[in-house]
């Protein structure tokens, strides 16, 4: 013996939802896309914003890299004192690299000699200009030694 089910919908009253309840659940969902959207966009700028700054960290060092050979292959006199900028292109972004090479008192290590005191200080700064100016700043010591 088998029984049938039927689902009995009251007179008057249609099954399905309302026009209202329709535009509320779209409006819903727009709400969140809204918001999935600008986390999106949020998360995109800031792998570009990393992907500059480690590009900015590779060019310090290897101008770092490049000084600190120089070092080898001539010694610590082959090293002149001064200051250098150049514009470096990579990828769709230019970067700017300000390298500047300093005696520097023994003592503190940061404040300038106008005398070879057997220390030389390198600072290398690359800068970039992004949503705002950004850079990266490294340093380091060369010695007579």
């Amino acid at each position: 013996m088998s029984r049938s089910f039927k689902t009995r919908i009251p007179k008057g009253r249609n099954a399905g939802f309302s026009l209202l309840e329709v535009i509320f659940a779209i409006t819903i969902l727009s709400f969140g896309m809204v918001g999935f959207l600008s986390l999106f966009s949020e998360m995109m700028r800031t792998t570009t914003d990393d992907e500059f700054t480690m590009t900015g960290s590779h060019l310090a060092v290897q101008k770092l890299e490049e000084v600190l050979a120089d070092k080898a292959a001539h010694g610590y006199d082959g090293i002149s004192t001064g200051s250098a900028e150049e514009t470096i292109d990579y990828g769709n972004q230019s970067f700017l690299r300000q390298t500047s090479i300093r005696w520097v008192e023994s003592t503190d290590l940061k404040t300038g000699s106008s005398e070879d005191t057997g220390f030389k200080r390198v600072d290398v700064t690359v800068s970039w200009k992004g949503d705002s100016p950004q850079q990266v700043q490294m340093m380091s010591l060369i010695t007579n030694y």
